[in-house]
């Protein structure tokens, strides 16, 4: 606020009275109670009203930024107290007030931050006033390409940077396509890490199984049934069940489909599905296992047994305890949580019907030229198994792929394994097929 008053040095110079002198003096000095905090807003527009003879303009951008930064910490609730106070004085009835614009990611409910404040006009991904302002349009960016000598380009950019959807207009990010043109037409993840919305990692931390199953629904490249509410609150985004979604999809992780309110949401391109795995490796990085989620997926890629064994075990001794791995399950879900950082080149299912049952873990390429991958996990029931008795266990496993037909609609080469578990050990065992 400081920083804000130090912009208007006229005010010393003017003929106001002598006790706004003061005031403004004390607010460059930083020397304002809480109460004129609240109120210092109020009070720089009554004193720039009162020096130019003309209302005043309030433009406050990320205003949800310190609710975002706070949120669960002991200071959350001091914090949305001081802004729905600041925002109250500054934009109800301030009579030196032209007009305000507050913007940020997500819509505050009323309750929550603007309790102070009326009639508000509200603009936000599902509004049709302003839908095209807030990215590039197909023909911008077509345009744009054209522009800069790369026609050829648009197909790219429109894979990597289309999608979103604000009422009734189909957007491009409007950041990561200028980002995108300015490298030399060099795709990559430029979105990523400009948000700082923290409050992301903190709904994901804990999910539940119903939030696990959406996840890999969405990383799948499907949708998922979601009800988008236009403002949320913070009971609502403390509650996975309620508010995550719309907290996702305000934030530009999610984007819904054209029908509004009550659609399905989806990720929208390929540079989200990049930044969408980059979160899930994030919460599973526990003591800096990211290196080994990452070494991982390229082991099970290039059929490296050998390397694929060394990663699970070393994840799954220092990430997992081994009181959840009590069932197949648990392994299943463990290893296909780890795979999800190859969302978007890959459609990735668990426990999900193809051939003739149910396979444990599939990855059918849908970009680039990687393999398929089929997964098939078996859990020892012996104490202390020999190696041959893992062996034949893993590929029972593998066997179990072949049988029941789990690499069924796969084009192309596919790495079959069977994966047999001792505790946190594998036993690992591949095969390579190929179909037209």
């Amino acid at each position: 606020m400081r920083e804000a008053y130090e912009m208007f040095p006229e005010i010393l110079e003017s003929d106001i009275a002598e006790s706004a002198k003061t005031r403004y003096r004390k607010a460059i000095e930083g020397n304002l109670n809480s109460a004129e905090l609240k109120n210092s807003l109020n009070d720089l527009s009554w004193m720039l009203s009162t020096v130019y003879g003309k209302k005043t303009i309030i433009l406050i951008d990320e205003y949800d930024s310190p609710l975002n930064s706070s949120y669960g910490k002991p200071h959350q609730y001091r914090i949305v107290e001081f802004i729905r106070d600041l925002l109250s004085t500054a934009l109800k009835g301030n009579s030196s007030l032209k007009f305000g614009v507050v913007t940020g990611i997500m819509q505050i409910a009323k309750e929550s931050i603007f309790s102070g404040l009326n009639n508000l006009r509200v603009n936000n991904i599902l509004s049709t006033d302003a839908d095209e302002m807030f990215g590039f349009t197909p023909k911008e960016v077509e345009g744009m390409c054209a522009d800069f000598g790369h026609p050829e380009k648009f197909t790219e950019a429109r894979e990597w940077y289309d999608g979103y959807r604000f009422g009734n207009a189909d957007i491009y990010n409007p950041w990561s396509v200028l980002r995108y043109v300015d490298s030399g037409f060099e795709p990559a993840p430029y979105w990523a890490g400009t948000s700082g919305n923290d409050i992301i990692a903190d709904l994901l931390s804990i999910p539940d199984e119903e939030t696990y199953d959406n996840m890999m629904s969405l990383g799948s490249g499907r949708q998922i049934p979601s009800d988008i509410k236009p403002d949320v609150t913070f009971a609502d985004i403390s509650d996975l069940g309620k508010g995550v979604y719309s907290v996702l999809a305000f934030s530009g992780y999610l984007t819904t489909t054209a029908d509004g309110a009550g659609s399905s949401l989806r990720i929208p391109n390929r540079e989200m599905y990049g930044v969408f795995g980059e979160m899930i490796i994030d919460r599973l990085n526990v003591n800096g296992m990211s290196g080994s989620i990452r070494r991982l997926s390229r082991a099970i890629l290039s059929d490296d047994m050998e390397s694929m064994g060394d990663c699970l075990k070393d994840l799954f001794e220092h990430v997992i305890s081994g009181r959840v791995l009590d069932n197949e399950h648990s392994y299943q879900a463990f290893i296909a949580g780890l795979l999800m950082n190859l969302f978007g080149n890959y459609e990735i299912t668990a426990d999900f019907e193809s051939g003739e049952g149910y396979h444990d873990i599939r990855l059918r390429r849908v970009r680039g030229s990687g393999p398929n991958v089929v997964i098939e996990v078996k859990r020892s029931k012996v104490d202390d198994p020999s190696e041959e008795q893992m062996a034949s266990l893993a590929e029972e496993a593998l066997k179990q792929i072949v049988d029941n037909d789990y690499a069924h609609g796969m084009v192309g080469r596919t790495i079959l394994y069977g994966i047999a578990f001792s505790g946190k050990t594998p036993t690992i065992v591949s095969q390579v097929v190929s179909r037209s």
